[in-house]
Order: structure tokens, then sequence, then C-alpha cells
């Protein structure tokens, strides 16, 4: 009875601490979010003010909550014991409250600086929740535990990651002296709090956990009169039982409260009294480690046992005799089927469904039976529900723990790798905190192997320093990664390193983006490198100057040989030229006679088109047309006979020019620009590309010089080359046929005109022999397109060429050189 008693008043300890403990994390987490969100602003006290009022009202056991300015000023909302608030604020801030919703006396503070205070400085140097020492208020009376408080602190960061200044919820430690005194332990056994060092935090007999004493230090609250705050350790305690029970535990578990990790239970004898001590440890995550001690006395508890059970026995005879007064009179009428109902219902109990109530001659009983008939269908059902939703769920989680137990092993075995890749590497990883201290270092060289806190300037020479903090910086303002080569110097050694900063990034703003909350950086030895790269650039100096000897030494040998292949290919070369001559002439001779008798053929028909339709021109004037708009009918008429008349007449001027150019005549040009001629010849080129149901794109360059040029000839260039594409096309899907003609200026001075189609395209042979006259890959081609085409390039000093399309089809190139415009010749 003495363990369960122990450890009833433990437990019921550890809930109060739990929650008086975890109140002042829930106040600052509340203002820090109302901060995030905008709800709070910095900049209106009275509005802060207000915000904190409305917490003590929430969080009852808060003794102040308050926020410290990065300036030095301070706002501090302190609840009394009455319940009255009072406000506490620096003087320029006071001004700045002009109306307060919360009923709150004013009080205005002597000028003080907040940041010499050990809550602010913790917070600011940990950037997290962070609890403070135990200090004293200056506005309370000297020798009372009510002045004793601690407090949890947070610095508040705006969206910039600018510190704006830090929140603190303060406890009085009053507050665990009356909890642990309402506990009814016994009548001299006593409950006491201690930290892992033995001194006091509370006790059960009011016993004070400090000795204040009057001097002044800037590590107390503004304007106390109380600069030191001398712990009592629980071994000196002027409670006699209290000090016993401490030194028995220190005894006990070896002179060291910090190995205790569960609960421990333990007695010892005082005098002739025997004492019952459970000691069990509190450990809250921001930091806090106390321990619950439980003291009972043996002799109490046995009389306050003895006690007990003379009552209880008195009470057991007075039922006894009230029972047996009422049995004769209950036993057959209602003891005897509540029996029954009573032992089916336990059956029940178990599970057995297949129970039959009894009927009594009572109709209460009656309907009690009859209600637990229906209770047990209902609970059948109810059971055979839960226990196939208990079959799933166990189902569901056993795989869930399966899942887990993969993912921890996945995650050891990936951790095991990346130390065994980097354990026998030349590579260290370093993480930074914001600030540029080391967090975190795995393989480090020996000059950062103590940087765990520090800065590179606390750590390396000047120059590798700013080298570093540059760089990092860069990365920090940018958020773009960096790669930099740095050298370090140890004990006059130089080794080489190559950086390589990245960013991290914390949970998302409010405004959607990422803050960038530190850095992680790899540094990769390369000094083996560097010396091996020197030595093979000082081997290969040494290697050229040896190649160069032998060089010299074969030149002399060449020189006899140069002048017979010089003389070999001379010869060589004016065989090509001849065989090329021979071969031009052949083709400008076949060409000619072909152009020649066209000519002849096509000159009198075409003159007799173009003649026709000026006649049919003159006959539409005269005859009038059926429809009610006689003369807009004439004009539609008119423009297709000049269309016929103008399109015969070039054609011949195409014919005439080809001859010339087969014959060796001079050629007509005249100032041009590129992207007119394209234009001109899409003209012509659309009608067809309409009729094969291919679309057309142009990709024309601005700005492009004139040139000098027939324009007859070049047009008659791409008309060839687009019509073979067109038709090339009419093997492929509709959807997928695709022309474009581009122009653009190339770094050599050329302009280039490309002509390419997504048809089926032609393969390496065929692009080898398509210039070459009589080659054709259509059925009823002639094969001097292509071959006509070339003539006219090279004519104008250009070239014309083709190559196959990487996702199908055939590109044409058309280059012509691009030379100074003579103004004085004429446009013909």
């Amino acid at each position: 009875m003495t363990m369960e008693l122990r450890a009833e008043i433990t437990t019921r300890i550890k809930d109060y601490l739990q929650q008086y403990i975890h109140t002042p994390w829930l106040a600052n987490q509340n203002a820090l979010n109302a901060f995030e969100h905008q709800w709070l602003d910095a900049r209106d006290p009275a509005e802060l003010v207000n915000y904190f009022c409305l917490q003590m009202d929430l969080y009852p056991t808060l003794n102040a909550i308050g926020f410290g300015f990065v300036t030095g000023q301070q706002i501090l909302v302190r609840k009394h014991a009455d319940g009255t608030k009072r406000v506490i604020a620096s003087p320029d801030i006071a001004k700045q409250m002009f109306s307060l919703d919360c009923q709150a006396f004013v009080e205005i503070e002597a000028q003080t600086d907040v940041r010499q205070q050990n809550w602010y400085q913790i917070a600011m140097q940990q950037e997290h929740n962070a609890w403070s020492p135990f200090y004293a208020a200056a506005e309370t009376p000297a020798n009372q535990h009510s002045e004793i408080r601690m407090a949890l602190s947070r610095v508040v960061m705006d969206n910039n990651r600018q510190r704006q200044g830090v929140l603190r919820a303060e406890l009085a430690l009053s507050e665990l002296n009356e909890m642990l005194s309402e506990l009814d332990a016994d009548r001299s056994g006593m409950t006491f709090l201690i930290d892992e060092e033995g001194f006091l935090v509370a006790s059960s007999r009011q016993n004070t956990a400090f000795i204040r004493q009057s001097r002044t230090s800037a590590g107390l609250m503004p304007g106390s009169s109380i600069s030191h705050l001398q712990r009592v350790a629980a071994l000196d305690s002027d409670e006699h039982l209290l000090s016993h029970a401490t030194k028995h535990l220190f005894g006990n578990l070896g002179g060291d409260l910090k190995e205790l990790e569960f609960c421990h239970k333990t007695d010892f004898m005082l005098g002739d009294e025997r004492i019952f001590i459970q000691v069990t440890p509190f450990q809250e995550p921001l930091g806090l480690q106390w321990l619950i001690v439980v003291v009972l006395k043996e002799a109490d508890f046995i009389q306050y046992k003895h006690n007990y059970f003379e009552l209880s026995s008195w009470l057991l005879i007075a039922g006894l005799l009230l029972l047996l007064l009422l049995g004769w009179m209950l036993t057959r009428i209602i003891i005897q089927p509540i029996t029954v109902l009573s032992e089916t219902t336990s059956r029940i109990s178990h599970v057995q469904w297949g129970q039959y109530f009894p009927d009594s001659r009572i109709s209460e009983v009656q309907q009690l039976s009859s209600a637990f008939r229906r209770m047990t269908r209902q609970l059948q059902e109810i059971f055979y529900t839960l226990e196939q939703r208990v079959t799933e769920r166990t189902h569901a989680l056993k795989q869930s723990m399966l899942a887990l137990e993969e993912s921890q092993s996945a995650l050891q075995k990936s951790e095991a790798r990346f130390r065994a890749a980097l354990k026998y590497s030349k590579i260290a990883v370093f993480c930074h905190d914001y600030d540029l201290r080391y967090q975190w270092l795995y393989n480090a060289p020996p000059v950062l192997a103590q940087a765990f806190g520090k800065t590179d300037d606390e750590l390396l020479p000047a120059k590798a320093a700013m080298q570093l903090t540059s760089i990092k910086q860069r990365v920090l303002t940018t958020h773009l990664s960096a790669r930099q080569e740095i050298p370090l110097s140890v004990n006059e050694q130089t080794r080489f390193y190559d950086w390589i900063v990245e960013p991290t990034y914390e949970d998302k703003r409010n405004d959607g983006k990422q803050a960038v909350s530190g850095l992680i950086c790899v540094a990769i030895d390369i000094t083996e490198h560097k010396q091996a790269t020197t030595e093979l650039f000082e081997h290969r100096e040494h290697l050229e100057q040896l190649v160069h000897q032998r060089t010299a030494e074969l030149q002399t040998l060449n020189y006899r040989l140069q002048g017979e292949i010089t003389e070999r290919k001379r010869i060589e070369a004016l065989e090509r030229q001849y065989m090329e001559k021979l071969a031009h002439t052949s083709r400008l001779s076949v060409m000619g006679e072909m152009a020649t008798q066209i000519a002849h053929q096509l000159n009198q028909p075409l003159t007799a088109i173009a003649t026709y339709s000026i006649a049919c021109k003159h006959l539409v004037k005269q005859i009038p047309l059926p429809g009610n708009d006689d003369k807009q009918e004439k004009v539609q008429v008119y423009e297709v006979l000049d269309k016929i008349n103008s399109e015969a007449q070039r054609a011949g001027e195409i014919i005439r020019h080809l001859r010339s150019l087969s014959q060796g005549s001079k050629l007509h040009k005249a100032k041009l620009h590129i992207n007119v001629l394209v234009d001109e010849a899409v003209n012509l080129i659309s009608v067809e590309a309409q009729w094969h149901e291919v679309r057309l794109a142009l990709r024309l360059a601005e700005k492009l010089p004139l040139i000098l040029a027939d324009k007859i000839l070049l047009e008659q260039v791409l008309l060839n080359v687009a019509h073979n594409a067109i038709e090339a096309m009419d093997a492929i899907p509709k959807s997928s046929r695709l022309l474009t003609i581009g122009t653009q200026l190339t770094n050599d001075n050329q302009l280039l005109i490309t002509i390419a189609d997504t048809g089926p395209g032609l393969s390496k042979e065929a692009i080898e022999q398509a210039f070459t006259s009589f080659f054709t890959t259509k059925k009823h081609g002639v094969g001097l397109g292509l071959s006509i085409g070339l003539s006219i390039a090279k004519a104008h000093e250009g070239q014309l060429w083709a190559k196959p399309n990487a996702q199908g089809g055939t590109t044409f190139y058309f280059s012509l050189p691009v030379k100074p415009v003579d103004n004085e010749l004429s446009d013909e």
C-alpha cells in the first residue's frame, strides 16, 4: 500500500508539473503565431498589452508575460494574488500606449536595458524557447517565496529573419510549494523537488529554496536590490526529514543523481522510525531536469491504516445487522431473481451470448430482465462489429509497423553507407546556422576539428576566413549555390580544398516562399590532385622539349619529301580541275541545247497566252456579264487576266535567263533584299502548298544586308527546291506536313537560305547524287532541277547542299556571299 500511495502522489505531481511547465510554452507559441500572421505588431505597444492581458486570463498559472525590444525597452503584464493586473513599461514605450482595453494599472519603470538580463540573452543565443535561471522580482517584499520566479523566453523574427525582440512568460515557484503542500501524504511525511545537483526547488513544508542577498547586479530585473540568489542544497536544509532523506538518496545512488533514469524506491531508518522514499526523474524537453521525492513515515502509515481498519470494522458490523434484518424479506422476492440475473449478466460479460434471463413476479425485475435481453442482443451486435473493426485495425497497424521498420532499416542503411563512403575519403561535410557558426561537422580537417559553435574568423587565418565568409555570405544573400577553391595553412603546410556551399531552408513563410535557415558545405581535399597536376605539367614540358628536338631532326628529312609531295599535289589538282571543267562543259552543253529547244518550243505558246489574255480583257470590256453588279465582276475578271499575262511573261523571262546561263552569258544582277525575294516566292508556292495541304512557316532574320544577284534565277532555285519538298511530303500524314523557309546571316558573312520539310527524307547516297544531272528519285522526274540550282548558286559564287533532319525530313541550304553594293549599279 505504501508503494501505491507513493506512486499516486508522484503521478499527481508529474501531471501538475507537466501542465505547469507547458503553460509558458503555449503562451509563447500563441504569441509567436500571432506575430507570424501579423495579428500582432511590435510597433503598437497598446495592442501588445491587450493581447498579454488576454493571455493572462487564459493561463491562470502564469505570473507575468511580456516582450523585450531589441532597443532595450520592455512591456510586462504581471498578475497579483488578488487577480489585478499591473503593466510595467519603459518610459518611451509607455508614452505610446494611448488606450488599453484591459483594466490594468500602468507603471513606468526606471530606465533600464533588458538586453542585459539573463532571460533576454539566453533567448538571443539559442533562437528558440529557453528557460532562464531563477531570479527575484524587485517589487515583492523580502523573504517571501512568491518573489522567486523563472521565465521561458523566445526570440521573435519578422519574415526577413530580422530580430524584433524576445517574448517572456514567467512562472512563480510559490505555485509549486502550494501544490506540494496540498497533497495529503500523511501527518508527518513530505514531498519536495530537487535538481540533479541536489539543490532544492520546492517543498511541501514551505521551506525556502533560496537565500536572498542585497547587492546590485545587472543580472536581475530593473530596479531590483537583489543581486544574487544563493541556492539551498537539500543536504543543508533546516528541515530534518528532508536533509536526511536526501543524504540517504545520495548514498544509495552512489553520490550522483544524474545517473537516475527510472523511478527508484528505497527506505531507511531514522532513529527508531522506518522512512519510505520514492524518487522519480522529471525531464522537460526544453532542458529542465528535476527529481520528485516522496517521503512517508512507517509509523504514521500504520496508525492511519489501523484507524481506517477500526472504522471499517464497525461499519461492517452495522451493515451485517441491517442485512440480517432485511434478508428474510428480500431473499425469495428480490434477491434470488436478481442473483440469477447477475450470474447471467456475468456470463454475458465473458462473451457467452446464449444465456436465458428468467421471468419474475416483480414487475420492475421483469422489466429489468427484458431490458437485459435487449441489451444482450445489442451487445452481441456491437461485439461482432468491434471484433471485425479490431481485426481490420490490427492488420492495418501491422502493415504500418512493417512499413515503419522497413523505413527505419533503410534510413539506418543509408546513414551507414553515407558514413562508410566518407570515412576513408577526403570529403568533409559541415552545417552552419544563419550566423555562419558551425553546427555539425563530419570528417573535418584538423584545423576545423574543434569548430562546433564557432565561426571561420575564430578558427582560420584572416585571408582564408575572409574568402570563406565572403562565399557563404553570398549564398545566404542570393540563395544560389557557390563553388570555390580555397587554401588552408596548418603548421606551415598549405592544403587546398574545393568548397561547395548550398543553402538550407526551413518551413515556408506566410508569402509562400522558403526562408534560408543556414548552409551546408562540402570540402574536398584536392592537394594531392594539384601536386599531381603540377608534376604532370612539368613532365609534359620536358616531353615537349624532347619532341621539339626530335621534330627539328625530322624537319630536315621532311624537306626532302615536301618537294615531291607538293609536285604530286599540283599535278593531281590540275587533273581534277581539268576533269571538273570537262564535266561542267559537258553539262552546260547539254543544258544549253535543252534550254534552246525548250525556249524555242515554249516561247510561241507563252506569247500566245499573253496575247490571248490581253484580247480577252478587251472582249470583257465590250460584253456585259450576267448579274446585278456588272462592274465589280469585270474588275475580278481583269485581275485574273492580268495575272495570266504576268505569269506568262515571267515564264518567258525564266527561260531566257536559263538559256543565257547555259550559254555562259553575263548574269542580270541587281540590288535586292533576300527577305523580299522569299516573300514573293512564298506567294507562288502557297497555292501548290494548299493543294497538297502543307503548312508554311517563315523564320526570316531582320536587318539583312542587300546583295547583287539575278532575281529570276534565285527565285527559280527556291521554287524548284520548295516544289520537290512539297511533293516529297505526299507520303506522310496531312497533319505532319510542314515546310519551313528561313534566312540568316552567318558568322563568315554569308546569307543563308534554309528550306526544311518533314517528309520521309533522303538517304545519304541520294543526297550525295542529288545535284548530279539526270539523277532523280521521282517516277516521272527529269533530274535537272537541283543540278540547275547548283549551277545558279555557283554562278553567284554561292553553294547549294542538303542534310537530313534529326526528326525526319531534309533541309536544303542555299548560301550567297555578301559584298559591298555599288549604288551606281542599275536595278534591272
